[in-house]
């Protein structure tokens, strides 16, 4: 991996702890973002860009390549960061017409659990791996449906799921162009299963106009009646102050590595 992989954990992570360690204060925020489509040789791509507050900490760029499962020379978008005053902007960039149409890993979070969404069909989700390490960026098309995503794990986080086992907190927002999602931590008893993720509602914007799953057309009626939703996880108080605990001891690290 890039050494500027080592990066992505201050993009998400770092406000996230303070948050956490400080009791909901300076918690991370996605103050911004946006959505678009657009065609390029006739096929459909989509774009998303989120804005996040990092506590004022400087973010050096990053690009990595969203791959295919089976062939890792076949590539379908990027993932990449760039590093503004105060904030890093997020963008997720994806050949939507060729992902569909690749292949999938299980659409799971590193740590096996679900994905912490309701209101899509499981089978609408595509799985797919960054620059060849345990990152993953999901996308679902079903019945005019769009969730888009990633989950990072990071080397420093196995200890969380070592002390606590597997757990999801991920706390949700909503910008003002509507747009709803979530950004949080999970983690696993096992090495490399444990880091943060972020989901986001963009039915608003993409309905309609991405390509939908064709083999999901005969669960339209019963779709058509349920909305994306978020499960936004829960703790217990006890295992909420061994989190923070944790947390805290990380902040004192300088370095976070993605577990690739």
């Amino acid at each position: 991996m890039n050494i500027k992989s080592k990066f992505i954990l201050k993009l998400l992570t770092l406000p996230l702890l303070m948050g956490l360690v400080a009791c909901g204060q300076n918690q991370p925020k996605v103050t911004d973002g946006s959505v678009r489509s657009f065609t390029e040789n006739e096929e459909v791509w989509g774009e998303v860009k989120l804005t996040v507050t990092t506590g004022g900490i400087q973010i050096p760029g990053f690009s990595y390549d969203i791959q295919d499962p089976a062939d890792s020379q076949k590539t379908y978008g990027t993932l990449a960061l760039t590093p503004t005053i105060g904030a890093s902007e997020l963008t997720l960039k994806m050949n939507v017409t060729q992902a569909s149409l690749g292949n999938t890993l299980e659409p799971l979070l590193p740590n096996g659990n679900a994905l912490p969404v309701g209101g899509i069909d499981e089978d609408s989700v595509i799985a797919l791996p960054v620059d060849g390490g345990k990152a993953l960026v999901y996308l679902s098309l079903s019945n005019n449906r769009v969730l888009v995503g990633s989950a990072v794990p990071i080397k420093e986080f196995d200890v969380i799921g070592n002390k606590l086992g597997t757990i999801g907190l991920f706390p949700g927002f909503t910008l003002t162009n509507g747009l709803e999602g979530i950004i949080g931590i999970f983690s696993g008893s096992e090495s490399k299963t444990s880091g943060i993720a972020f989901f986001l509602d963009a039915t608003s914007i993409l309905g309609g106009v991405l390509p939908q799953n064709p083999s999901l057309m005969t669960h339209q009626t019963l779709l058509s009646r349920r909305e994306i939703s978020f499960n936004n996880g829960s703790i217990s108080k006890r295992k909420m102050r061994k989190l923070r605990y944790w947390l805290w001891r990380l902040q004192q690290k300088k370095v976070w590595h993605p577990a690739q």
